[in-house]
C-alpha cells in the first residue's frame, strides 16, 4: 500500500475508528489532518498512548490537527482550506465523525435528533462540499464514508442513529452517480457482527463489510484501519 505524497483528511481522527483510519493512512505514506472537536481522546487507554498526530510522527509520518466541529459549515471550511493550504492539495476525504444517542421516535428528545443528524450526516454534506473541487483536482480522490448496517437493519433504541446511516449510505450513492457535480470514486463502508459483505453496484461505488469478531473491540481489531486504507489506494 503506496500513498506517499497523497494527503487525507479524517474526521473524527484523534480517537476511536478515526485514530485507527490515520494511522494506518500515515502508515502507507499519506499525509493525515486529523479533524476533531478535542486532540486529546476521552478513553483514558488512548490518552495514555498519546495524540494521534504525535503517534504519526513517531512514526516519521507527516499529521497536522485542525480543530473542527464537523455540523458546522465554517468550521468544516476552514478545516478544507488548511489541509490544501499545508499539503497543497487534498487527495482522500474519509468521513469517519458520528455520535449515537439511545432512544426511539417518541423517546428521543428533538436537540439530540438534531445533534445526530449535524454530526453524522450533514458533516458528510459539507466536508464533501467543500473538499470536492480539490478531490476532482486529485489523480486519486477519493470519498470513503463510514455508515453502519444500522442502515439496514435498524434498531429500536436506534431512531436517529439509522436514521442518519441510512442517510450517509444513500447519499454515497449519490455521489458515486455523479451527484457532486462530478465523478468520484465513492465509498461506503459498512461494519456487521455476524457476516462479511461486499457488493459492488456501478463503477464508482463500493459497500465494503468486514467481521468483527467482538464489536467492542472496535479498531483496535486492527480490520477497520486496514480496509479503510486499501480503499484509498488508487486503481
Amino acid at each position: 500500500m503506496d500513498l506517499t505524497g497523497k494527503t487525507a483528511l479524517v474526521t473524527g481522527g484523534a480517537a476511536g475508528i478515526g485514530r485507527g483510519i490515520a494511522i494506518e493512512l500515515a502508515r502507507g505514506g499519506a499525509n493525515v489532518v486529523v479533524a476533531d472537536v478535542r486532540e486529546n481522546p476521552k478513553l483514558e487507554a488512548e490518552r495514555n498512548r498519546g495524540k494521534t498526530v504525535d503517534i504519526i510522527e513517531e512514526l516519521s509520518g507527516d499529521a497536522l490537527f485542525s480543530e473542527c466541529d464537523v455540523g458546522k459549515e465554517a468550521s468544516v471550511e476552514t478545516t478544507v482550506n488548511k489541509t490544501v493550504s499545508e499539503y497543497g492539495g487534498l487527495d482522500i476525504l474519509v468521513n469517519n465523525a458520528g455520535i449515537s444517542v439511545p432512544g426511539s421516535v417518541t423517546e428521543l428528545d428533538r436537540k439530540d435528533w438534531d445533534k445526530i443528524t449535524e454530526v453524522n450526516l450533514t458533516s458528510v454534506y459539507l466536508t464533501t462540499k467543500h473538499a470536492a473541487t480539490h478531490l476532482y483536482g486529485s489523480d486519486a480522490g477519493r470519498i470513503i464514508n463510514l455508515a453502519s448496517t444500522a442502515a439496514f437493519e435498524g434498531t429500536p433504541q436506534g431512531a436517529g442513529y439509522c436514521a442518519t446511516k441510512g442517510g450517509v449510505v444513500n447519499l454515497t450513492h449519490s455521489l458515486a452517480s455523479g451527484g457532486s457535480g462530478i465523478s468520484l470514486a465513492s465509498s461506503a463502508v459498512t461494519f456487521p457482527s455476524r457476516s462479511t459483505l461486499v457488493s459492488w453496484s456501478p463503477t464508482w461505488f463500493r459497500i465494503c463489510a468486514e467481521v468483527w469478531s467482538d464489536a467492542r473491540a472496535g479498531w483496535r481489531g486492527l480490520v477497520t484501519p486496514t480496509l479503510i486504507a486499501m480503499l484509498s489506494v488508487p486503481p
